[in-house]
C-alpha cells in the first residue's frame, strides 16, 4: 500500500483481492476526519485498465467538488503492471478464472465485486457517481442495467470518450479494427514479440523514450513497466479483440433509457477518435425526447482519446466532470416519480 497526502487530500493506493485476482485500487479522500461523505465517485478506466493513470484527473475533481465527495478507482483483473506474476493470466489458468481478465463479462463481474465490497463498507453513504473512460463506459452501462440496486443510488453517470458503439468514423478504420477482432492470435503474437524487445531495454531507457509521449512522471513509469511485460499483450488484446467483436454496432438505446430513469448522463467527446467518434453525437442527441433525464454532450475538439498522457489535457476534462456533477445536483431526487 502506498499513501500520499496533501494539505487537502489523502490518496491511498492499495492492492486488494477481487474474485481471486490481486487488483490495484485507489482511494481519494479529504483529509478532515470530521467530513461527512455524501457522495462516492466510482471510476472505471478504459483498456489498458490501470486506474493509477487517472489519479491527477480524479484528485483534482474531488478537490474542486469540495468536502462531502470522495473517490474510489479500480483497475482491471490482470492489469497490474507492478506485479508481473499477476499479469501472467495464461500461466495461472489452472488455478484462476482467466475469463475475468480476458472477457468483457468477466471484467464486469470483477467491477461488480468491487462495488459490492464498497457498498458493504459501513462508511459509504447512499450516493454514487460513475465516471468512466472508453470501454469502461460500456461496462458501466451494462452494470447499471444488471444492478438496479446500484442504479438507484446513482446520481450521475459521466462517460469520457465513451466506447459504447463499434462504428469507426471511416470504412478503412472499421476494416482495420474488424481484422484485429477476427485475428486475435496473430495480433497477440506480434504484440508479445514487440514487448519482449522492449523488455530487454533498461527501465530507465524506456522511461526516457516515453518522455515525449507521457508527461506525468507516475503515468510514464506505469506505462514503462506495462510495456516491458510480454504477458500483458494477451490480457490487453484478448479483451480488446472481444470489444471489437461484441460492442454493439448501434447505440444501446434501452440501456441509456434505463439509466436515464434514475439520473442524467454526461458524455465527453473529442475529434479524431475512432473508439468514440464525434460523428456518433447527433444520434445520441436525437434520443433526448426518449429519455427521462437528459444526456449532456461536452465537445473538446483538440483533445484525444488517451488524454491522460498530456498534463494540459486533463484540466478541461476535469472541468466537464465537475460541471456534470454540479448540474446533476440541481435535479430533485423525486423527479423520476413525477415524470412516470
Amino acid at each position: 500500500m502506498s499513501q500520499a497526502e496533501s494539505s487537502e487530500l489523502k490518496v491511498r493506493e492499495e492492492v486488494i483481492d477481487l474474485l481471486g485476482w490481486p487488483t490495484d485500487t485507489v482511494s481519494i479522500d479529504h483529509n478532515s476526519a470530521a467530513v461527512h461523505c455524501h457522495t462516492t465517485i466510482v471510476f472505471i478506466p478504459g483498456n489498458p485498465g490501470c486506474c493509477a493513470w487517472y489519479i491527477p484527473l480524479i484528485s483534482s475533481l474531488v478537490s474542486k467538488l469540495g468536502t462531502g465527495f470522495r473517490a474510489r478507482l479500480v483497475s482491471y483483473a490482470g492489469h497490474a503492471p507492478y506485479h508481473p506474476e499477476d499479469m501472467d493470466v495464461e500461466g495461472q489458468r489452472s488455478v484462476k478464472d482467466a475469463s475475468l481478465s480476458w472477457t468483457i463479462d468477466g471484467q464486469i463481474r470483477h467491477k461488480e465485486a468491487f462495488l459490492d465490497r464498497l457498498i458493504l463498507d459501513s462508511s459509504v453513504t447512499s450516493n454514487l457517481v460513475f465516471v468512466s473512460h472508453s470501454i469502461g463506459s460500456h461496462m458501466v452501462e451494462r452494470l447499471l442495467v444488471q444492478r438496479h440496486d446500484v442504479l438507484r443510488r446513482t446520481t450521475c453517470v459521466i462517460h469520457l470518450m465513451p466506447f459504447i458503439r463499434m462504428k469507426a468514423p471511416s470504412t478503412r478504420d472499421q476494416r482495420t479494427l474488424d481484422f484485429g477482432g477476427a485475428n486475435p492470435n496473430l495480433v497477440i503474437s506480434v504484440a508479445k514479440s514487440m514487448l519482449r524487445m522492449v523488455g530487454r531495454l533498461p527501465l530507465s531507457t524506456v522511461n526516457h523514450l516515453l518522455h515525449s509521449v507521457y508527461q506525468d512522471d507516475k503515468g510514464r513509469d506505469l506505462t514503462a513497466h506495462l510495456i516491458r511485460q510480454p504477458t500483458f499483450a494477451r490480457n490487453f488484446f484478448e479483451l480488446g479483440s472481444e470489444e471489437i467483436r461484441d460492442v454493439p454496432r448501434d447505440l444501446d438505446r434501452a440501456a441509456l433509457h434505463h439509466i436515464s430513469t434514475q439520473c442524467p448522463i454526461s458524455m465527453v467527446y473529442c475529434n479524431n477518435d475512432h473508439w468514440a467518434p464525434y460523428e456518433h453525437v447527433p444520434e445520441i442527441q436525437s434520443l433526448q425526447s426518449y429519455l427521462i433525464h437528459p444526456i449532456t454532450i461536452h465537445h473538446l475538439p483538440s483533445h484525444k482519446h488517451d488524454f491522460v498522457s498530456k498534463d494540459a489535457l486533463v484540466p478541461p476534462v476535469m472541468e466537464c466532470c465537475y460541471q456534470a456533477i454540479q448540474q446533476a445536483l440541481k435535479y430533485p431526487p423525486n423527479l423520476i416519480r413525477s415524470r412516470l
